[in-house]
């Protein structure tokens, strides 16, 4: 994958860079580095619709986003990546593809 921008929605665009930035879940939806003006780069889910493609969360909330990387997934539906915190320490995250299953 080469460094690459796309826009998926009217405030949401793809911002892939490497292929860190992206996994494939192995149930049909891929996990990818988002970005928009209102909440910077974060993670974005897709199953390849229009209406399947969001913001997964809004990790450290406002433009600053948390420049998400070393996306991993185990192809059962669960996401690891590193992520910036609200406190802009490094930390590990996990996601079951839904905002409310998205842990530190």
């Amino acid at each position: 994958i080469s460094a690459s921008t796309g826009l998926l929605s009217a405030s949401l665009q793809w911002a892939v860079r490497h292929d860190r930035e992206m996994a494939a879940l192995g149930d049909g939806r891929v996990a990818f580095r988002a970005s928009s003006l209102e909440s910077g780069a974060e993670v974005g889910i897709t199953d390849g619709s229009t209406d399947g493609t969001r913001l997964l969360a809004d990790l450290v909330p406002g433009a600053a986003g948390s420049n998400p990387t070393w996306f991993w997934s185990d192809g059962k539906g669960r996401l690891l990546f590193q992520a910036t915190s609200a406190d802009g320490a490094s930390a590990l995250w996990a996601s079951d593809g839904t905002t409310a299953g998205t842990i530190k």
